[in-house]
């Protein structure tokens, strides 16, 4: 009877981008780089490529002691007693380390670091979303959350944001470059489609007012309640800037769903508020995936409180006022709005050569006040030719 053979299975080859994606940072080599280029740029390049020499012999002798028969890491020196010396494997150009991050690379990195998080915030999100109905008793750890953060750990993506992160986060100006990047990001896609929503329903809002002031179909369909809701409407479309102003802060709350590393931004309620109170962020893990869902998307709906207001439209509103100012800064003091006669008088004239003045009387005042002091000067030097 013949013997039944079974086939190999055969492994099924990777495709190139699924070898691109768990592909190996190699950042010992990342470090030596960036030492170098730190070396050149204060040494220059001939004493660079003289000390790379030095360290090529000096990896030539560490190879050959290293097939001799001993403790990894480790020279065996002479003696009655064994004894070891530890190998130095640390990349050294010269008497120094330059392993200092400069303020370029650290910015540098905080982009790449920032960019990487954007995706990453939008992924998380829906990752808790699905953790907060997770059945009940679930561990943390094996929440979507978690999983999610441990496969992108295992991938080149992963391993990029660590390295970029760590350097980014070596200065002060780096960790504020990381999450402005982040912040960014945010805006221009969740921000300003929240912003786009909020101005689609005024739209319709409009549409309603427009037709109440053309006696349509509001009355005619006898719906009161709608009636007097545009009626209501009718007034807050005169508020042009209010209008404006709540579209920015809906888009600032958005703006905090792209958001990856919201809990290590935090929030001004993390000053003034003990942890979970009010605005301030709760860093504490649930006691299980669903709770800890329920934590993070809570911190986000905080995040996006204090992004809708006041950091959102205080931006909005500076951007407005120096447009204002820059585009109709004649015309301020004159205009039937009261906040461009407002931001006149207080933010454009004691900022401003001319103060209150309009623009041709202030050129008048300065050319008087040049006559004056040109005539006070001749005057003096006419006085000191007599005393001499």
């Amino acid at each position: 009877m013949a013997v039944p053979r079974f086939k190999e299975e055969e492994k099924k080859e990777k495709s190139f981008l699924e070898k691109l994606l768990y592909s190996k940072l190699d950042t010992q080599k990342l470090d030596e780089a960036w030492q170098s280029y730190r070396y050149m740029e204060k040494y220059g390049i001939a004493k660079y490529l003289e000390e790379r020499d030095k360290l090529k012999d000096k990896a030539r002798t560490k190879s050959k002691e290293k097939d001799l028969i001993q403790p990894e890491g480790v020279v065996k020196i002479a003696g009655t007693v064994p004894k070891f010396e530890k190998i130095d494997d640390e990349f050294k150009l010269g008497d120094e380390r330059m392993s200092e991050v400069g303020m370029s690379e650290s910015v540098g990195h905080a982009i790449l670091s920032g960019s990487i998080k954007i995706p990453l915030g939008f992924v998380n999100l829906a990752a808790e979303i699905k953790d907060l109905f997770a059945e009940e008793g679930m561990p943390v750890d094996q929440g979507a959350v978690a999983k999610l953060n441990h496969w992108f750990e295992t991938t080149i993506l992963g391993d990029m944001m660590k390295y970029s992160e760590k350097k980014a986060r070596a200065t002060a100006t780096g960790r504020i470059s990381e999450a402005l990047v982040q912040l960014m990001g945010a805006y221009k896609t969740a921000g300003k489609a929240g912003v786009a929503i909020t101005a689609k329903g005024l739209g319709v809002a409009d549409k309603m007012i427009d037709a109440y002031k053309a006696k349509k179909y509001i009355k005619a369909a006898g719906n009161k309640n709608a009636y007097n809701a545009a009626k209501k409407v009718n007034s807050l479309k005169k508020m042009s800037y209010g209008r404006e102003f709540g579209a920015v802060a809906v888009g600032g709350l958005t703006t905090a769903f792209g958001v990856y590393d919201l809990e290590d931004i935090g929030t001004f309620g993390d000053m003034f508020f003990d942890e979970g109170e009010w605005t301030a962020l709760d860093r504490r893990e649930g006691k299980d995936a669903d709770d800890d869902a329920a934590r993070r998307l809570w911190n986000r709906v905080k995040f996006g409180t204090e992004l809708g207001f006041p950091i959102m439209p205080f931006i909005w509103g500076g951007g407005k006022i120096a447009k204002l100012i820059a585009t109709k800064s004649k015309d301020l003091a004159y205009s039937n709005h009261l906040v461009e006669r407002w931001v006149d008088k207080w933010i454009s004239q004691p900022f401003r050569a001319r103060g209150a003045k309009p623009t041709e009387v202030a050129r008048e005042v300065r050319k008087t006040e040049g006559f004056e002091a040109k005539s006070q000067l001749i005057a003096e030097d006419f006085l000191r030719t007599l005393d001499d």
